[in-house]
């Protein structure tokens, strides 16, 4: 989580696992542990993170000191020029981390950034949006007390229906009747409950590996859908990931496949911008993501489609100064020329059509 707009205070959710009061592995250990285990190599593991050999033994060192049992082993020639792997202990410590969080990911509450005041004017729950994050980023430093939740799509909308958010940013494909957003409002019961106070039109692609040439849409997803191509997910939820899960689901009808050899979809990333690094990492060859992210990370792409994304506040606090202000902020002509001056963006209304 990430400030406010007056203190520069930062507040972080991290997972530590403690042995008798003692910090033994957090983030930055699991990421050690986890490079050894898939390396199988001190060495390797230390050069693919540009982490020190000594300091990675260093870290282990203090670990098997404190809690008194051996996390790394090594084999065949010892800790120089051998292998080395993670002790049972060891894959309980980094398996312990991993369950804790992903529970932490679970509740939207690491993995992104919330913008975050102590007071806040505006609650506002979301999708991952690049966008936004810079619009509401430019509101929290005029002085509007923001407190911005990045959960996907489905858990936004439930907070506006919870009452738990003032705004909630969404886009949800509803198949059935082939419109976004507003079906899922009768959904969650809040059909003649919210009010649309401002959104943006986003071009969204299947971004690939730079080495991978694919024709058209139809050959990525028919790729995907026999196996040839590994996915990059974002979390259940998501606008994004819906999305895709549809287009799979009507490419194997056409195509007499099922999602049975899809791969990638245990994993799950939380931003447009992980969904990015992680093909950029070759740890995917392909995605579904915005063409703005696509071609910040300078990834091959193809269009998908263009998507209403659209801020819903509930009627009873849509005069508050907080959505006000968000209104009025995303409505005005700096936002309508950021969004013209972005790739891969357009404006949900012209001028003459849009509303205040």
């Amino acid at each position: 989580m990430i400030l406010t707009s007056t203190d520069n205070l930062v507040v972080r959710y991290e997972v530590v696992v403690e042995f008798r009061g003692e910090r033994v592995i957090d983030d930055y250990v699991a990421v050690l542990l986890k490079t050894l285990r898939d390396t199988g190599s001190i060495l390797a593991a230390s050069k693919s993170l540009g982490v020190p050999y000594s300091r990675f033994w260093e870290t282990v060192t203090r670990v098997e000191r404190i809690t008194g049992r051996r996390v790394v082993e090594g084999r065949r020639g010892g800790r120089g020029g051998g292998g080395a792997r993670l002790t049972d202990f060891g894959e309980e410590l980094l398996t312990l981390h991993s369950l804790a969080r992903s529970r932490l990911e679970s509740l939207g509450l690491i993995g992104v950034s919330h913008h975050v005041s102590v007071k806040p004017d505006l609650t506002i729950a979301h999708s991952h949006d690049p966008v936004l994050a810079s619009l509401l980023s430019t509101l929290s430093k005029s002085g509007v007390g923001v407190n911005s939740l990045c959960l996907g799509s489905g858990l936004s909308l439930a907070m506006l229906s919870l009452k738990a958010a003032d705004v909630a940013c969404i886009h949800l494909y509803d198949p059935e009747s082939k419109t976004y957003n507003k079906p899922y409002m009768e959904r969650f019961w809040l059909g003649d409950d919210v009010v649309l106070v401002g959104g943006f039109m986003r071009e969204v692609v299947l971004v690939h590996r730079r080495d991978l040439k694919l024709a058209s849409l139809e050959e990525g997803i028919s790729e995907i859908l026999r196996g040839r191509l590994k996915v990059a997910f974002r979390n259940k939820g998501s606008g994004t990931r819906a999305y895709l899960e549809h287009l799979l689901k009507e490419h194997s009808k056409r195509l007499g496949l099922n999602l049975s050899n899809v791969k990638g979809m245990g994993r799950e990333l939380r931003t447009h911008e992980e969904v990015a690094k992680y093909i950029v990492a070759n740890k995917a060859d392909v995605g579904l993501t915005l063409r703005h992210v696509a071609e910040k990370h300078e990834l091959r792409w193809i269009h998908v489609t263009w998507e209403p994304y659209e801020c819903y506040a509930l009627k009873d606090r849509a005069s508050s100064s907080g959505v006000a202000k968000l209104r009025e902020h995303m409505n005005s002509e700096t936002s309508r020329s950021v969004l013209i001056a972005t790739p891969g963006y357009k404006p949900l209304w012209t001028p003459q059509s849009r509303k205040t």
